[in-house]
């Protein structure tokens, strides 16, 4: 994703500064359960590159970005007022526990956890050797994850993760760093979609500062 512990922690500060001006204006759960997807990778991305020498304490770090890649389309599709998400969840659920049956069993694979740094400077966090596994996986995350975009109904939003998923296939597939580059290039969608709702809630901020102001007596 970023490419240290220092622009780790200073992207998830500055995020979570955006989502909490965002939730001050009002937006949706939705939007905020996605931005906290994000930005909580980019937290445990900072502990990762602190102890990257710390075999034993990176791999539970390791551990925890798996998991929290997989929960990410659970967590958004809880969130949708679409009607069939439990179906959905579960049918995510149970294809994620096929594949990972499937490859356990017929194909002996085994979990690394093991990150490294990649040849462009970024984490390859490494979960396992078996790229076959890892493109099931991804191909089931993918679908699930814009899917949840797609039933959500903005444009904007599933426009600018198409976009930041594409690119980060056709430039970092090769260092395999895609799932953290996905993170790394869905902070940049983050901003340009917090600017966007700043601009449209631009009144109510303002309306918000000087009601707060008035409040506290201070000086604008």
């Amino acid at each position: 994703m970023c490419w240290n512990a220092e622009v780790s922690l200073q992207t998830f500060i500055t995020g979570s500064i955006i989502l909490l001006l965002l939730n001050l204006v009002g937006i949706e759960l939705f939007v905020t359960a996605l931005i906290f997807c994000i930005l909580f990778i980019q937290l445990v991305e900072y502990f990762i590159w602190t102890y990257i020498k710390d075999k034993e304490t990176v791999k539970y770090f390791t551990i925890l970005t798996y998991l929290i890649i997989f929960f990410q389309p659970i967590i958004l599709l809880s969130f949708l007022k679409y009607k069939y998400k439990i179906q959905l969840i579960s049918l995510y659920i149970i294809l994620h526990i096929i594949i990972l049956l499937i490859f356990r069993i017929f194909f002996n694979m085994k979990y690394d956890f093991a990150p490294i740094i990649a040849d462009n400077g970024h984490l390859n966090w490494n979960w396992t050797q078996n790229k076959e596994y890892m493109s099931f996986f991804y191909l089931i995350y993918n679908i699930a994850f814009l899917g949840a975009m797609f039933l959500y109904g903005n444009p904007i939003i599933l426009l600018l993760s198409i976009v930041t998923l594409l690119y980060s296939m056709y430039n970092y597939t090769k260092y395999n760093t895609i799932a953290s580059m996905w993170c790394y290039v869905g902070n940049i969608a983050l901003f340009i979609f917090a600017i966007i709702h700043i601009w449209k809630k631009r009144k109510q901020i303002i309306k918000f500062l000087l009601k707060n102001n008035k409040k506290m007596k201070l000086p604008l």
